[in-house]
């Protein structure tokens, strides 16, 4: 059994790493893909652990160049529904779909400047479809990877 796991795309290694770096930080959105569901939203970088996406500027950890094209990824389960901690991003959002899986329940969300999120809770459904929510994360949750060009 192997401690690190060598992802591969069109002949390429994309990352070697142990399968929760793999997860938790992937270097690509091939990667990032690659294992479970992700939010991956397209942008521009707009400074210091921050990116523009989707009519709003949102934080990620990672690093790239003033206006670079990048993507942030950000797992659903990392996505807070209606926070009562502070986050670094907190996001008006209209729930759109809700799927009952048994001991989580997927939500799918929709930004008023169109950004689309998934978050994923444990437990029993909290919002119906239609309902307004703050969605929001810390700035670790969420990582900075180049845009995947194709």
């Amino acid at each position: 059994m192997s401690d690190r796991i060598a992802v591969m795309h069109r002949g390429r290694v994309e990352q070697v790493a142990p399968p929760r770096d793999l997860y938790e930080r992937p270097a690509t959105a091939f990667v990032a893909g690659f294992i479970g569901h992700i939010n991956l939203l397209s942008g521009r970088a707009a400074g210091a652990n921050a990116v523009a996406c989707g009519g709003a500027t949102v934080a990620a950890t990672g690093a790239a160049p003033a206006g670079a094209a990048v993507a942030v990824a950000l797992r659903p389960e990392r996505l807070r529904l209606e926070p009562a901690a502070a986050l670094d991003t907190v996001l008006p959002m209209t729930v759109t779909h809700v799927v009952y899986q048994g001991e989580t329940v997927r939500y799918i969300l929709k930004g008023e400047t169109g950004l689309e999120l998934q978050a994923v809770e444990l437990g029993e459904v909290r919002f119906a479809a239609g309902s307004r929510v703050r969605a929001g994360w810390a700035a670790g949750d969420a990582h900075i990877i180049p845009e995947e060009r194709t």
